[in-house]
């Protein structure tokens, strides 16, 4: 609703707020507003999307079978410490996040190639998107696969009380995360030149 809402506000806007008057001209104005417009158009469709999915996977079954492949496939491999509730629900995890990216990812194409693209905002190739996103992916699978199997452990060991180790395990987890991003994390997809 808040993004329809907020297309129907941005297409009756087609003059500069006088408070921007001074510091906006109508040229930069008027290719802030078409962007905002498709941005947003784009939004609802896929937030529509994603709904609908989210609606077909809880009404046919979908989890259900992504959990009982998930069992099955680890119980065939045989490996005792992962056949458990917690290595089950690690390879749920990444399958649902390999469907995830499957099911949005034409999404995210259109998104680059149609919609940034017409703006002059993405000036990648397709190979460089497709390398990118597959960083993406790997990356995600090895941050959050360690974590939600932590966690789960976490879950099981600490009886009544687990949520307070849960949630200060999660918060180090996080301050980690901070310190680590820019040094490490971020230069695998942009390059960093020292300011002079």
């Amino acid at each position: 609703y808040l993004a329809l809402r907020q297309y129907l506000v941005e297409r009756r806007s087609k003059k500069v707020p006088g408070e921007l008057v001074a510091v906006l001209d109508e040229k930069t104005f008027e290719k802030s507003r078409e962007y905002a417009l498709h941005k947003l158009l784009f939004n609802i469709f896929f937030d529509a999307f994603i709904y609908g999915i989210s609606i077909a996977m809880l009404c046919s079954g979908a989890i259900s079978f992504i959990w009982r492949q998930s069992v099955h496939h680890l119980n065939w491999f045989n490996i005792d410490f992962l056949s458990n509730e917690i290595g089950y629900s690690l390879l749920f995890l990444a399958y649902m996040i390999l469907f995830s990216k499957a099911a949005t990812c034409p999404w995210t194409i259109f998104y680059t190639f149609a919609v940034e693209w017409k703006q002059g905002f993405n000036k990648q190739s397709f190979a460089w998107f497709l390398k990118d996103n597959f960083k993406k992916f790997l990356l995600s699978q090895a941050i959050s696969l360690p974590y939600a199997g932590l966690l789960l452990y976490i879950i099981q060991t600490d009886g009544n009380y687990f949520f307070i180790h849960a949630w200060m395990f999660t918060a180090a987890f996080m301050l980690v995360l901070l310190f680590i991003y820019p040094d490490y994390i971020a230069p695998i997809f942009d390059n960093y030149i020292p300011v002079s």
